[in-house]
């Protein structure tokens, strides 16, 4: 079937791009819409957010395809409450879109997750046992869709079930591998032969366009989309190796000792390290997907290594590889909601390169998540409140120096003067860069000439253990200056 116009939502993110890029390239006169919550806005680049009732602009009807990739899908960094709420809904309103408009064709990127957590090789027919949040709320999507087409004979659905998906702009598994690799930090932890099923993501978007095209294919499809058969860990990382030019001696580390330095470093709050025993147990889990269907049905254009290759001729012969690899993590810390603050925030973290720079947010319990999920990779909520008292200070900075071992951010970003104590103390020895912009200096507030004394020296104090003090005005820059002798850049 030949499709006049597109409609991907989540287009603005990885794999929604190389979709888009894919139909561009071969479908130069059709219509695509993206629509997605980082979108900018124009005719065919619109915001939506599928979280809500669906309302776009366009010529939408029975020739139009859509690809349906939007979803909270970073598990467990995401409180269980989300991956329902955002999943579910998403599927529900993406398909009463389907419905307002009479489209007839969906293509839905699920996951394995559905399969849930086991050894055991998982094909199209193995009988769903989810076991994560992520995963239950991608098998109730899945059935909202098939209620969908149910309701039409002309109504067709695809459904994929993608492995790791690597490519340029994926910043994930497969990137990490490279640039542990690289810089010789990669080891086999406890087993070689783990099995960890993948497809470039050039092929996922080949196939999944080929998939809605085949006017000969049951009106509803499923397919796990890997290679046939899925490599081990061992087979990847020497291909890897080898695509790239690189040659390294790949450690192994046994399981005992693997496991017992993981419980000693989880003890110690994980060392910066981001090791504990239940971290190195989902390392030896194989993801065992079974991709013989998909390569009987549509043959995957790239082998593992070419697959390498082109994504590392892509990306300038690593150039873009490490680049990302090396993205700066930044962490957010912030107290104050509603009100500037969080503006500044939303406005800063939608603003920065993804492909340069990843972000957290480590937040009071007042922000909205929902809000702020679209540009961070991770929000924690600590219990920071409106209160210079030892006791409200000193638990949160706890809490937060643990979010910062388990993280290991390059910079940690306190914004207003709550958060400014609470987690400049938190970095203190941490190895982050240490910013902090206080929006309005609190000794500047109209507050008794003892409370003022009293701000000036927490913030001096708090000044020897900060990198870069950032004003946002010449006028908080000079006053900062003049009343608290802090240097500013």
């Amino acid at each position: 079937m030949r499709f006049d116009s597109f409609v991907i939502f989540g287009g603005s993110g990885f794999i929604g791009t190389h979709t888009a890029n894919l139909l561009r390239a071969r479908l130069p006169d059709a219509k695509i819409y993206i629509a997605d919550l980082l979108a900018e806005g124009s005719e065919f680049v619109q915001r939506v957010d599928v979280r809500k009732p669906i309302d776009m602009l366009g010529e939408f009807g029975k020739n139009t395809l859509i690809f349906k990739f939007a979803a909270v899908h970073r598990t467990p960094e995401h409180p269980d409450r989300a991956y329902f709420e955002t999943n579910i809904r998403r599927a529900e309103n993406v398909c009463n879109f389907a419905r307002k408009y009479g489209i007839e064709n969906i293509v839905f990127t699920s996951s394995i997750a559905p399969y849930g957590a086991a050894e055991d090789l998982k094909s199209e027919d193995t009988l769903p046992t989810p076991n994560t949040p992520y995963g239950i709320s991608k098998l109730v999507a899945e059935k909202i869709h098939r209620e969908w087409a149910a309701e039409s004979a002309d109504r067709k659905l695809s459904i994929v079930r993608p492995g790791i998906v690597f490519g340029t702009g994926e910043h994930g598994n497969m990137t990490r591998l490279y640039k542990g690799l690289k810089i010789h930090k990669f080891a086999y932890a406890c087993r070689k032969d783990t099995i960890k099923a993948c497809i470039y993501v050039k092929d996922l978007a080949r196939v999944m366009l080929a998939m809605a095209e085949n006017e000969q294919a049951d009106r509803i499809q499923l397919h796990n989309c890997c290679y046939y058969p899925s490599f081990t860990i061992e087979q990847i990382a020497n291909t890897m190796l080898k695509a790239t030019g690189m040659k390294r001696h790949i450690p192994y580390i046994p399981k005992k000792p693997m496991m017992a330095a993981a419980t000693v470093c989880g003890w110690l709050g994980g060392l910066g390290l981001g090791i504990c025993p239940a971290r190195v147990k989902k390392l030896m889990v194989s993801t065992n997907i079974d991709g013989a269907k998909l390569a009987q049905d549509y043959p995957l254009q790239f082998s593992l290594e070419d697959a390498f290759k082109d994504w590392y001729k892509g990306c300038g012969g690593g150039r873009g590889w490490s680049n990302v690899a090396d993205r700066i993590k930044i962490m957010f810390i912030a107290q104050a909601y509603p009100g500037g603050v969080p503006i500044y925030i939303e406005t800063l973290a939608k603003h920065l390169d993804p492909s340069k720079f990843e972000n957290i947010l480590v937040c009071s319990f007042a922000y909205d998540e929902n809000r702020f999920a679209p540009y961070f990779s991770a929000i924690e909520k600590v219990g920071m409140e409106q209160s210079i008292s030892i006791s409200k200070i000193l638990k949160p900075a706890w809490e937060s120096r643990k979010l910062i071992k388990k993280y290991k951010p390059d910079v940690v970003y306190c914004n207003s003067s709550i958060a400014g104590a609470v987690g400049r103390l938190a970095a203190i020895g941490c190895g982050a860069k240490v910013l902090y912009n206080a929006h309005s200096w609190a000794f500047n507030m109209r507050i008794s000439n003892k409370k003022k004394l009293f701000y000036r020296l927490i913030e001096r104090f708090f000044a020897y253990f900060t990198d870069t003090i950032i004003c946002v005005s010449n006028y908080e820059k000079k006053i900062c200056i003049a009343k608290s002798y802090l240097q500013t850049g």
